[in-house]
Formats: structure tokens, C-alpha cells, sequence
């Protein structure tokens, strides 16, 4: 987010940025919240705290994304469960700050359930 843009003018120049999405189609996403969280900084002496505002985009069947500004090796459309599986596995196919967002989508979605345990403590975890 760069400084002074608004967040939804920033999911629409990304969108372009790392996918190629045309602004009429990035300019559909719909706000869905937002995850706070700290971490580590790079010098391994400090926290760094974040803030990621969350939006949701359908995206139309036979649009493909592709790879745009550097930031993104390649698109692939993967089904729930893998997605599931490949947070669960121990990988790297996910940075911390995506893992994070997938799982909140998972959560609002209902794909992890109030009866599940840690579900207090995980959520709870994404708003920290």
C-alpha cells in the first residue's frame, strides 16, 4: 500500500501489477476484512507488525492470469482440498503473509469450523 493510496485503489494496481488483471475486473473486489500480525524483521533483532487489508475477487471462468511484474512465477488453479493439504504439509508453497490470508479465507468461508479445535485461538491469532 503505498503511501496516501487508498486500499482498493491498491488491489487494483496490483492486480494488474502481479496478474494481469484488467482494472475492470480488479476494480470488482470486495473488501473482506483484514488480518493483523507480528513477526520477525529481516535483521532477526526487531518486530515487525503488519496490517493486510483482505479482498475477495470472483474471477470470470475463462479468464487466465498471467505473470506480469517479477514478483509472481506462474498462475495454477488449484481445488480446496490441495489447497488445504499444502497448508497443512511441511513446504514451502506459501510465504507466511499468504498463508495467513488463505487461511482467514478459509475461516470466513466456513472451511474451518467454530467446533474445530484451536479455532478461538486461530482466529483470534489472524486479528492479533
Amino acid at each position: 500500500l503505498l503511501h496516501g493510496e487508498a486500499p482498493g485503489d491498491n488491489v487494483i494496481r496490483e492486480c494488474a501489477e502481479e496478474a494481469s488483471i484488467p482494472a475492470e475486473i480488479g476494480a470488482k473486489a470486495r473488501p473482506a476484512g483484514l488480518i493483523s500480525y507480528s513477526q520477525q524483521d529481516e535483521t532477526q533483532w526487531g518486530i515487525k507488525r503488519d496490517v493486510i487489508f483482505c479482498y475477495d475477487l470472483d474471477m470470470p471462468p475463462d479468464f487466465n492470469p498471467t505473470a506480469n511484474d517479477g514478483e509472481v512465477e506462474s498462475f495454477e488453479l488449484w481445488d480446496m482440498q490441495r489447497v488445504i493439504d499444502s497448508l497443512a504439509a511441511d513446504n514451502d508453497h506459501w510465504k507466511p503473509n499468504v498463508a495467513v490470508v488463505i487461511i482467514d479465507m478459509l475461516v470466513r468461508r466456513g472451511l474451518v469450523a467454530p467446533e474445530e479445535a484451536g479455532y478461538v485461538e486461530l482466529v483470534h491469532a489472524l486479528r492479533n
